[in-house]
């Protein structure tokens, strides 16, 4: 009989039992039993890795030790690659500092960005992009930012399309002597109850979008 459920394995004979009962030394009985020993055998997982698990290998609740760096996609991790992967320290320290993924090397690195305990945001920057033709468009990288347009003559800025852009702001700065107007890419709505073209040169127009329709307002005239 191999192994009970619990992996215990028990001998089929009692060599010292026959004896006592008088059962004398059989092939048939010593062939029976050296089979059952070879069938556990044959269900024991080698050390040298011939032969894969055939079942789930419960642990009881006990530790693998001493496994190796995984290097294959179904590995399992020991700790080490994993805090490696998993857990990395930015290389600073800063208290309530923000840390970023580096795609390249794998690694989390520290930034300038920090949220205190009250929930404040201290450090990011704005992104956004300074153009310089006569008509411009907003980019998804815009989203959030300030812009500046910068052109001798008259120009435009176009908006994205309300339902790509979805909830969210965006600052048109004419830096440039050209007038700026703001209008929305593909005909879109604008509200603009005071005009959407920039005033004068240095003057801001905030633009809000809810997803449907755009909304202009600051320095603008019409």
């Amino acid at each position: 009989m191999p192994r009970d459920g619990s992996g215990n394995y028990s001998l089929p004979y009692d060599w010292e039992a026959d004896r006592d009962n008088n059962i004398k030394i059989r092939a048939d009985r010593m062939m029976a039993q050296q089979e059952d020993i070879g069938t556990a055998l044959t269900g024991s997982m080698p050390r040298d890795g011939q032969a894969a698990a055939t079942g789930v290998q419960n642990m009881g609740g006990f530790r693998v030790s001493n496994v190796g760096s995984a290097t294959s996609a179904t590995d399992a991790l020991n700790r080490q690659t994993a805090d490696g992967r998993y857990s990395q320290r930015p290389g600073s320290t800063t208290d309530n500092q923000l840390v970023r993924f580096d795609g390249t090397s794998g690694t989390l690195q520290g930034t300038g960005i920090t949220v205190n305990d009250s929930d404040q945001v201290s450090g990011a920057k704005s992104g956004g992009a300074d153009y310089t033709g006569t008509s411009n468009s907003m980019v998804a990288a815009d989203i959030g930012c300030a812009v500046t347009v910068s052109n001798g003559s008259a120009n435009t800025f176009s908006l994205l399309a309300a339902a790509t852009a979805g909830r969210c702001t965006v600052l048109v700065v004419q830096t440039g002597a050209g007038q700026t107007t703001v209008d929305v890419s593909g005909g879109g709505t604008l509200n603009a109850p005071n005009g959407a073209k920039i005033s004068q040169q240095h003057g801001m127009a905030t633009c809000f979008c809810n997803g449907t329709a755009w909304w202009i307002g600051g320095d603008v005239t019409s």
